[in-house]
């Protein structure tokens, strides 16, 4: 799969931090696929098509907060770390969610197990597999706000 796209949206990937492994698909997205789902576009946006967990805000495009997605990952049994620890913990399954601007969440990558390699949908393209989710931070996503995890 050519994904050499990416290189030029993501200045930190370089083809040797990451692989293709989905053909393009519209209909789930990052924060869907870091829940460990595909049956629809997750997101907490007031506008339609979008789904969001029960009693938590729906908020304004471009006002999405850091606290509703923490929230809605603590939902399935994640907890906030101290730190941006983004190695292989046996026993748990990491995700990190990206901030850009007012800390407005922008994306979300999940760690596969045992292979403590990351994994995230781009945008409508394809899901890829990275080796940290830094390889992604930069202009498109902005940077890794804060890392959870849950026990397996």
């Amino acid at each position: 799969m050519d994904c050499s796209w990416m290189e030029r949206r993501f200045e930190r990937l370089r083809p040797s931090d990451y692989d293709g492994k989905s053909p393009v698909d519209y209909y789930y997205n990052c924060i869907a696929w870091a829940m460990g789902r595909k049956d629809s576009r997750w997101w907490p946006a007031t506008i339609g098509g979008y789904r969001w967990p029960k009693k938590l805000p729906r908020e304004k495009p471009g006002e999405e907060t850091l606290p509703n997605f923490i929230r809605a990952f603590k939902r399935l049994g994640y907890k906030v770390i101290s730190q941006k620890d983004y190695s292989l913990e046996r026993g748990f399954e990491k995700v990190a969610i990206y901030v850009k601007g007012n800390q407005n969440p922008t994306h979300a990558a999940r760690q596969l197990l045992p292979s403590g390699i990351w994994t995230s949908k781009i945008g409508n393209e394809e899901d890829i597999e990275h080796v940290s989710p830094g390889v992604l931070e930069g202009m498109e996503y902005g940077t890794v706000a804060v890392v959870m995890k849950r026990p397996v």
